[in-house]
């Protein structure tokens, strides 16, 4: 039984769709013939697709979970793509090749086109994953993948349908790689999701703002104040707020940028070190912070610092620190310390 409609003229397409057919002549039905259309849409590539979400080291099962049935960490895992691109993309025929195994098809055009700031997912276990996050409104799943994302750190790659590589990441489990998404429930997120992405430095990433990331949502809040501008009158402006991960419209929420005296640090020769402390917002896409020094509130640099660690604060900031690259003198001066904030587009 079933049904089908006639056609007496040309059929036209408005999205990719896959078409089933058959002739009736002098009474009989031809067998069906299926074929595959993909409609404004251009391949899935490195200019326009990226790797923009890992999580490979979830939170361990709670107890409901483990009582459902899953008791691994690794059924929570999830890889998530986002179109950066100005056109709808074709991830048909893609392939996860490495780390994981996944592979796209061309079963469903519907289902592999992304618009333009559209996000896809592939999960470890979508059982798992609906158990733990729910229906998520308009987020796509895919599919599961094979294996597992390995907790200790490896590469995942992922391939077009001309077995190009679209993107390839080989993360890492110890700074400068954000080290609260290894074992503390965070996942790593892509500081600045666009073509040409760095996958493989470690300040790259950065780990997300709340337990469990965000899969198939957007991983940042957008800056909508005064980019010069000082909204509370605090003497901070509106970006360096947001930079930060202070209220710009609060006069009595501003970032507190920390400088001090460090004796032996672990990651140094002996000796006395300055240490430089500021919190950098973790749903800020896109933003670069970094300390710099003077002597004379003059000729600002950030020569001779360098990158100590980041720690998840839990809420939505992190901790950053930096030292000096030497040791010290004797005081017999004074040291000035600012943090500059910058926007990739």
């Amino acid at each position: 039984s079933g049904g089908g409609r006639v056609y007496t003229g040309p059929v036209t397409l408005t999205t990719s769709a896959t078409v089933r057919s058959r002739l009736l002549a002098n009474g009989i039905w031809s067998p069906i013939t299926t074929a595959t259309y993909i409609v404004d849409a251009v391949p899935a590539g490195a200019a326009n697709l990226v790797i923009s979400e890992l999580h490979y080291a979830p939170s361990a099962p709670t107890t409901d979970e483990a009582a459902a049935g899953f008791t691994a960490g690794s059924d929570f895992e999830f890889v998530e793509l986002l179109n950066v691109g100005p056109q709808n993309v074709d991830l048909g025929n893609c392939r996860f090749v490495e780390g994981i195994t996944y592979a796209f098809g061309s079963a469903d055009p519907v289902s592999l086109t992304l618009a333009p700031g559209e996000r896809a997912l592939v999960v470890g276990n979508e059982a798992a994953f609906e158990f733990r996050y729910g229906i998520l409104s308009g987020v796509r799943i895919l599919g599961q993948f094979g294996g597992n994302l390995s907790n200790e750190g490896e590469t995942v790659t992922l391939l077009g349908a001309s077995d190009e590589v679209i993107a390839s990441v080989t993360y890492g489990i110890a700074e400068p790689w954000p080290v609260d998404a290894h074992g503390a429930g965070y996942s790593l997120l892509l500081n600045n999701p666009a073509a040409g992405a760095a996958y493989g430095e470690g300040s790259s990433w950065r780990s997300s703002a709340q337990l469990g990331g965000s899969p198939g949502a957007s991983n940042s809040t957008p800056f909508t104040g005064l980019a010069s501008g000082d909204t509370d009158h605090d003497g901070m402006d509106d970006f360096m707020e947001y930079a930060m991960g202070t209220d710009w419209d609060d006069p009595h929420s501003v970032p507190q940028p920390q400088y001090s005296l460090v004796t032996d640090p672990a990651d140094a020769p002996p000796g006395t070190y300055f240490h430089y402390q500021f919190q950098r917002n973790l749903a800020a896409d896109a933003v670069t912070l970094g300390p710099e020094h003077s002597s004379d509130l003059g000729g600002w640099s950030g020569a001779g610092i360098v990158y100590v660690s980041t720690r998840n604060m839990g809420d939505g900031t992190a901790l950053v620190t930096y030292r000096g690259s030497e040791p010290v003198p004797a005081p017999d001066g004074r040291l000035y310390m600012r943090v500059s904030a910058t926007s990739t587009p």
